[in-house]
């Protein structure tokens, strides 16, 4: 026997400290940057710019983000200890106000992407945004009047280098207080206020934002929970006002039941509205509670069950939570040949029947639909030929389940009332020639079989 030889341990493979310093095009440190790197993952800047990490070798992948924009796109390569600067594309805009009457200092907002960069300045005619990203930007500024904060100049640009403008101030833009309120005359929070389109400002928890924009008439509409909730297309601005919006919101009130029309307690109840997502349980009635949702449509989805879509409008919604699984039961009713073909479906879950389901009889290209009646069954026909047997697909649907059948029927060769007298003659016809080829297959002798290559003596 050959002797065992030890197995080397394998070394584990070398780490290095990799040292990224993250930097405007002004060699400034970008705190809050997000460095995303292959294999690795993301990693988000401190106050001084940098982070550091411990990468195997290799090459990596690497980009940088600021306030959700791309500044940097590259990659860098490990092979021993890395200390780099990263130059990524976020620059300066400052900015000086002309015609501004007064010493108070100046508020600014820059929009980028989905973010807002606040920044203040105590100086009465300028202002500096010290970074922000390549991209379209909108700048608001803002100061006191009378003790009321207001816009008095807005800017849009489409930032790629560092700029230096001077902008005019102007007091023709009005400020205008709102107040949104849901059909119970409760205070909407949270709630995006838009003027002529563009997000203008979001309501506090008392439902307040105020609003600025110039004499004439604008769009104004909310938005909650990233649905349309309001729209006013003749918004009359003539001075400083307060408005009081009344939006489509009210409380959600979803009752749960089971096939027999009992309450399910204690379910979870995932509920999609918008683009927000909610996660309640019902309570000991089979209730649960949104305390404010837009009009509009939502899913609900509980347990295992198919997601419920409905219309919300203000009322209260039953949902159906279906303990069993659907299932159908189909007769004949009548089958005649070149008469009708009537079949008699009913539609179950658990023993309960089901009334308003949509159940289809079908037979190659011929399909008729009908819906189950207050009784819960449904009678559907069509044609037959001459066939002295049929093959229909039963199938019903109802709540999302879907439940089907292959029927087999024999069809009776007598006549209807209700058939032609024309049809009369080619059915006796049928029956009399099936009846004569079978007589004759019982009175025809059996064939001999041949065995070998001779035949049986």
């Amino acid at each position: 026997m050959l002797p065992v030889l030890p197995v080397p341990p394998v070394a584990a493979q070398e780490l290095y400290p990799v040292k990224l310093g993250v930097t405007d095009a002004n060699g400034q440190a970008v705190p809050g940057a997000v460095l995303q790197l292959s294999d690795y993952g993301n990693v988000v800047t401190g106050v001084s710019g940098i982070v550091q990490l411990q990468l195997k070798a290799g090459k990596y992948d690497l980009s940088v983000s600021f306030l959700s924009v791309q500044v940097f796109s590259g990659s860098i390569t490990v092979s021993a200890p890395l200390d780099t600067a990263i130059k990524c594309a976020i620059f300066s805009v400052d900015v000086t106000l002309t015609g501004l009457q007064g010493n108070t200092g100046l508020l600014g907002m820059a929009k980028v992407s989905s973010k807002t960069v606040t920044v203040r300045s105590t100086e009465p005619a300028a202002i500096r945004f010290p970074q922000l990203p390549k991209s379209a930007v909108t700048l608001l500024l803002f100061t006191s009047v009378g003790n009321v904060t207001r816009l008095i100049a807005e800017k849009e640009l489409q930032l790629d280098r560092n700029v230096v403008l001077t902008v005019a101030a102007s007091l023709d833009y009005r400020a205008i207080d709102v107040k949104v309120l849901d059909s119970s005359a409760k205070p909407i929070g949270d709630a995006v206020v838009k003027v002529d389109g563009d997000p203008a400002n979001v309501t506090d928890a008392t439902g307040r934002a105020t609003i600025f924009a110039r004499d004439g008439y604008h769009v104004v509409s909310v938005d909650f929970y990233s649905l349309s909730v309001y729209t006013d297309k003749s918004f009359q601005v003539w001075r400083d006002d307060s408005r009081v919006i009344n939006a489509s919101v009210s409380a959600l009130e979803v009752t749960l039941v089971d096939e027999n029309s009992n309450p399910v307690r204690g379910a979870s109840v995932f509920l999609q509205i918008g683009v927000h997502n909610f996660t309640l349980t019902s309570d000991s009635t089979g209730v649960v509670k949104l305390l404010q949702a837009p009009y509009g449509s939502v899913a609900a989805s509980v347990l295992h069950n198919v997601p419920s879509n409905f219309v919300f409008a203000g009322s209260p919604v039953t949902v159906h939570v279906f303990t069993h699984g659907m299932n159908l039961v189909a007769e004949p009713v009548r089958a005649y040949m070149l008469g009708p073909l009537t079949v008699k479906v009913e539609v179950r879950l658990g023993e309960t029947l089901i009334k308003n389901a949509t159940v289809r009889l079908k037979r190659g290209s011929v399909t008729v639909d009908k819906g189950t009646t207050e009784r819960g069954y449904a009678l559907l026909s069509m044609t037959l030929g001459l066939e002295s047997q049929v093959v229909v697909d039963v199938e019903a649907s109802a709540f999302g389940q879907v439940a089907s059948q292959e029927l087999t029927v024999t069809t009776n060769p007598f006549v209807p009332m209700t058939m032609p007298i024309a049809f009369v003659p080619i059915i006796l016809f049928e029956i009399l020639r099936r009846k004569v080829r079978s007589d004759l297959q019982t009175l025809s002798p059996p064939r001999r079989r041949k065995h070998g290559r001779g035949n049986e003596r």
